[in-house]
């Protein structure tokens, strides 16, 4: 609504074309202003760039007297014949979001960021921002990090306990976006989150099941607080803290796992103790129990018997075990570790020890014989086949008949010469 300067070329032009800013303005300024109806808290305000009406309404936040931590924040009303009267809500800074404003200048500040729950900086404009706005990171940390979400009011004006961080969740509504929640944890609990940057940043987080600190690679933004620039900052944050309660039985006592830093019940294996005859080997399992760990108790088995163990260990190592159905030996891979004695370097060693050993006893008939099975070394029964014999019998009487005939033939031939 306002009358702006333009180039003319000289040719097929149109009215809208004036000689002067003067002639434009007396022509046009001010004549196409919409009507205006403002409504009882607003009043009408010449706007001197258009020459307009415009409604001036008062802000209910100058008036609006906040409680500590919250700023004013005023809305329109809905209503039917806009502009609608403003209305004033109380808010927390840290909830708002962030606000670079119109102008056109450049400072670098920083936001608190509601999904993220982290601080983050952007550029201001200079004008017309909001209260999330702040000068260092420093500020923004100390306003609004680790705090959570009151459920009713929305606000944050809950602080969580030291060693927690507070994570938002969005609540389960109707008609998303639904409002969040927001619970305290603790930041070794939370998963990997590498976010999705694509930096390469070499960090380290606490895996909770393993209750370990591992390695990974960070792409730079939109992570969480299980993030530790050093092993040894995870480690300190995080390393021994969640160990299971453990009450070991009267054989076994606690003991320390380096790796975990938890205690663990370490029980007598009663293997240590235990005399096999030869040839076997002693196999240690825990007894039932009502409250595991359940003590140990020690049996003497043959380690032919004992079924395939590859072993944790990510090692490859060709090795052969002796199949106690098929009862023959066979290849496997084996880890390294934690295997068991039916483990042999050779198929010959396999052979030697367990070859031939575990064969059923057998009472073959009459009509049968004992016949070795080269695959598995044992004996098998091997019996006559009666519908050969008879095909035997029946062939050398055709063949007897046949010749008789022939002979008859030859001798009436000479007789008739």
């Amino acid at each position: 609504m306002i009358c702006k300067l333009f180039i003319y070329g000289g040719c097929q032009g149109n009215a809208n074309n004036y000689k002067t800013l003067q002639e434009c303005n007396d022509s046009c300024f001010g004549r196409f202003c919409p009507k205006l109806d403002c409504s009882l808290k607003c009043k009408l305000k010449k706007n001197e760039k258009t020459g307009c009406s415009i409604c001036e309404c008062e802000d209910p936040c100058e008036v609006k007297k906040c409680e500590n931590g919250l700023v004013c924040v005023s809305k329109p009303t809905d209503c039917k014949d806009p502009p609608c009267p403003l209305v004033a809500n109380c808010v927390d800074a840290c909830t708002l979001p962030k606000k670079p404003g119109p102008c056109k200048g450049s400072f670098k500040r920083y936001y608190f960021d509601i999904d993220e729950m982290i601080c983050k900086a952007f550029i201001y404009g200079g004008c017309q921002g909001n209260a999330n706005n702040y000068k260092t990171l420093e500020e923004c940390n100390d306003s609004c990090f680790g705090r959570s979400i009151n459920e009713e009011t929305q606000l944050m004006v809950k602080k969580c306990e030291n060693g927690l961080v507070c994570v938002s969740k969005p609540t389960d509504c109707k008609d998303p976006p639904c409002p969040l929640v927001a619970n305290c944890v603790d930041a070794c609990t939370l998963p990997k989150k590498p976010g999705p940057c694509k930096g390469s940043f070499k960090r380290y987080y606490f895996d909770i099941d393993e209750m370990i600190c591992k390695a990974f690679i960070y792409g730079g933004c939109q992570g969480n607080a299980n993030n530790y620039k050093t092993l040894e900052e995870c480690n300190d944050s995080c390393f021994g803290r969640f160990c299971p309660k453990l009450d070991c039985s009267l054989k076994c006592k606690l003991k320390k796992n380096e790796k975990t830093g938890c205690s663990i019940c370490e029980c007598e294996d009663p293997c240590e103790v235990k005399k096999c005859e030869n040839g076997l080997v002693c196999v240690s399992k825990p007894t039932d129990c009502k409250d595991p760990p359940c003590p140990l108790v020690a049996n003497c088995v043959d380690a032919c018997t004992l079924p395939k163990k590859p072993g944790p260990c990510r090692g490859s190592f060709r090795r052969y075990y002796f199949d106690i159905d098929e009862m023959i030996c066979k290849v496997f891979i084996y880890g390294g570790c934690q295997g068991n004695a039916n483990n042999y370097k050779t198929l010959e060693e396999c052979n030697d020890s367990c070859f031939g050993r575990f064969c059923p006893k057998l009472d073959c008939s009459l009509k049968c014989k004992l016949k070795k099975n080269e695959k598995t070394g044992c004996s098998i029964c091997e019996c006559e086949d009666p519908c050969e014999v008879k095909n035997v019998k029946i062939g050398w009487f055709v063949f007897r008949n046949l010749l008789t005939v022939r002979i008859h033939l030859v001798l009436l031939y000479l007789i008739a010469l």
